[in-house]
């Protein structure tokens, strides 16, 4: 087992209306060592599989990443973006797929159990998780954040498997835009100074109109979270 730690790219305060789950993408298949009497496992072919919840969804969207032998088995072409391994996939392929992920999940096409994180300060973690590929969500707050990917992994060191270390991921966030104006006090615009609607003359009693343009979210077809 292992654990995740996740640094949440936003103010202190912020971070405490933030929600951080963990959703589990891919497995790491072992076998016992020596027959069902032993307690020694080890990682077996095929190492890595897709999780039931995911596996039909990967499958009918992006069939190369999966075998077709219907074992569920993560396909080469996964991470290094081509059968021949020439180059790996790309960061802008690969953070599309996850936001298609994340949305699949949201929309309720992907069935996946999310795996909550305990935020305190800027950090959320979670341990106990066995290993696998992980995307790590976060929700809430002001900013929009991108899902990242986690993974607790196998290692072997001296005729011995264990995990290779435990997951340390940044969340990065993109701020939602806030634009306020003001527009007139007391229905006239002639009051509103300099005309950039930033300072006004206004006194106690007045009524002061503003103007407020805010970043609207795009959902998908099938969201079915889609409050604003």
């Amino acid at each position: 087992e292992g654990s995740i730690t996740a640094t949440l790219d936003t103010k202190e305060q912020e971070a405490g209306n933030v929600t951080v789950n963990a959703y589990k993408l891919v497995s790491v298949h072992t076998a016992q060592l020596g027959g069902t009497d032993s307690t020694v496992y080890q990682p077996a072919m095929p190492e890595y599989t897709w999780e039931s919840g995911i596996a039909d969804w990967v499958r009918d969207n992006y069939s190369a990443y999966i075998s077709d032998t219907g074992d569920n088995s993560v396909q080469e072409v996964f991470s290094t973006g081509n059968e021949d391994r020439s180059k790996d996939i790309s960061a802008a392929v690969a953070a599309n797929f996850y936001a298609e992920i994340e949305a699949g999940i949201m929309g309720g096409t992907i069935h996946l159990s999310p795996v909550p994180l305990t935020v305190s300060g800027k950090t959320a973690s979670v341990s106990g998780l066995t290993m696998g590929v992980y995307l790590v969500t976060a929700t809430g707050g002001t900013a929009v954040y991108r899902p990242t990917v986690a993974m607790i992994t196998p290692e072997e060191s001296n005729g011995s498997w264990t995990i290779a270390e435990n997951a340390q991921v940044g969340l990065k966030s993109s701020p939602v835009s806030l634009v306020k104006t003001i527009t007139a006090v007391n229905g006239a615009s002639d009051k509103v100074e300099p005309k950039d609607g930033k300072r006004a003359v206004a006194g106690i009693g007045d009524t002061v109109s503003y103007r407020l343009e805010v970043d609207v979210p795009e959902y998908p077809s099938q969201a079915i979270s889609t409050e604003f």
